[in-house]
């Protein structure tokens, strides 16, 4: 008994330890989801920090448009100018208009292959443009799947903890229920050892007076033999019957006294029985506990704290994906920056473009006026009106060219433009998506550790 009773202390001090190793997991899990819960707060407000950038590129979007109404007016304004202009230099004489041509030829020439070196050049750097477009969306498709898999994994995980939470309840409900059936058989092995305790010294007591009625009978038997031997001597006051009677009753009193003693020793003999079945089950009852205790001990929150470390990894690995993704973005911002400062410098030279044809209508005004004069006046006033080098003479095929080359440059702006708004809207849904990953497993986290804390200490609590 002894040995039982060590080997129990032994037991609860090992569950002692156990409960404290348990209880420094359950801090640990504590740490782990205030940090995810901090993550989703800082995640929070990077929504909304994209949420605003998305509302600004909207507006500029706003503005866009009105550009393009504008430009699409100032074409048509160009087009009307130019049959004006056309029917202007219709009336011009033709040799005049050939001289005037050509210098305006070899001007235009010279213009020309600048545009053309230009336009190369413009060429050239919308395939990088375009190149390193490709190579940033390849991208954002690898970070994309790298993100699916890991989120993934993360919900794989997490399904695994639950699944151990779930059977680590169920083995913590049966050691409880193994815990109180070990009570329950020490209350009763405690209650039948006192009971047996009680019967012995009953039984010693009955025993011994037993003892004390046999000698006492013996010795009587003895005293009346000796009397016999003398009275047979003598004449016996006694009958033979008489004297038969008596011995048969002294016979019966030892014989029930033997058949009681027999009786107790059977009783005395079935409580032992009894206690070595309940050691029995004792014994049983702690293999089943320390078998338990290792499958909880195999099954403990080790895994659960490597998972925990594998996600702070993936939030890490993430949140260096987001910085990447967002200095990626404000390269983006730069070359939009210089697209926009092109598109500027375009329309300040249609409206320059615009200002000449102001120009050309008011010059066209005076020619109405002068050509109510004579030939010779109006001559002069051709030569009058004939440019100089340097001046800016009326030049429809350079309006074209600029015309053209500004439409060209606000596409090529349109289409960086649009781009960008696709890269950023696909940016936004991806940083979204991981936002609501992020706080799905916050949810988790915050919904597993309560439960965690309620299956632990409460049952451990008890066995104090």
């Amino acid at each position: 008994m002894e040995e039982k009773d060590k080997t129990l202390r032994g037991l609860h001090q090992l569950v002692l330890k156990q409960k404290a190793e348990m209880e420094q997991k359950d801090k640990l899990l504590k740490d782990q989801a205030e940090l995810l819960h901090a993550k989703t707060q800082t995640l929070n407000a990077l929504d909304d920090h994209v949420k605003s950038k998305n509302r600004k590129l909207n507006k500029f979007d706003k503005a866009l448009m009105l550009l393009k109404d504008q430009m699409l007016e100032k074409t048509n304004t160009h087009v009307e100018e130019k049959g004006e202009l056309e029917r202007r230099l219709s009336k011009v004489p033709q040799d005049r208009l050939a001289q005037i041509l050509a210098k305006e030829k070899d001007r235009l020439q010279k213009k020309i292959k600048m545009k053309e070196e230009a336009r190369k050049k413009a060429v050239d750097d919308k395939q990088k443009l375009q190149e390193r477009i490709e190579q940033l969306e390849q991208e954002q498709q690898d970070d994309k799947k790298t993100i699916q898999n890991t989120a993934k994994k993360l919900q794989n995980l997490h399904q695994k903890v639950r699944n151990l939470d779930r059977e680590l309840g169920e083995q913590r409900g049966k050691c409880m229920d193994l815990i109180k059936r070990k009570r329950s058989t020490a209350r009763e092995l405690g209650i039948s050892r006192g009971k047996v305790e009680e019967m012995g010294k009953k039984f010693a007591d009955e025993k011994a007076k037993l003892e004390a009625e046999v000698s006492r009978l013996e010795e009587q038997i003895k005293k009346q033999n000796s009397m016999f031997l003398g009275m047979s001597k003598q004449k016996s006051p006694y009958s033979s019957k008489d004297m038969s009677l008596i011995e048969r009753k002294a016979r019966d009193r030892v014989n029930g006294i033997s058949r009681k003693l027999g009786e107790k020793e059977k009783e005395l003999e079935a409580t032992r029985l009894r206690l070595a079945a309940a050691l029995k089950d004792k014994s049983n009852l702690t293999a089943k506990i320390s078998t338990l205790r290792q499958r909880l001990a195999k099954k403990g929150p080790k895994p659960d704290l490597q998972a925990a470390l594998r996600q702070l990894e993936d939030v890490g690995s993430l949140r260096k994906e987001i910085y990447e993704a967002k200095s990626e973005a404000d390269d983006l911002r730069e070359q939009l920056g210089e697209a926009k400062m092109k598109y500027d410098k375009q329309l300040a030279h249609i409206q320059r473009l615009e200002s000449q044809l102001q120009v050309e209508r008011k010059d066209k005004k005076k020619r109405s006026k002068l050509e109510k004069m004579s030939p010779k006046g109006l001559v002069e006033s051709i030569e009058f009106e004939t440019p100089e080098e340097g001046s800016s003479a009326p030049d429809i095929t350079a309006l074209k060219l600029d015309l053209h080359d500004a439409k060209t440059e606000l596409a090529f702006c349109q289409e960086q433009r649009a781009a960008e708004k696709a890269r950023s809207m696909d940016r936004i849904y991806q940083l979204q998506e991981e936002v609501n990953s992020y706080k799905k497993l916050a949810k988790v986290s915050a919904s597993s550790q309560p439960q965690i804390k309620s299956t632990c200490p409460s049952a451990w609590d008890k066995d104090k």
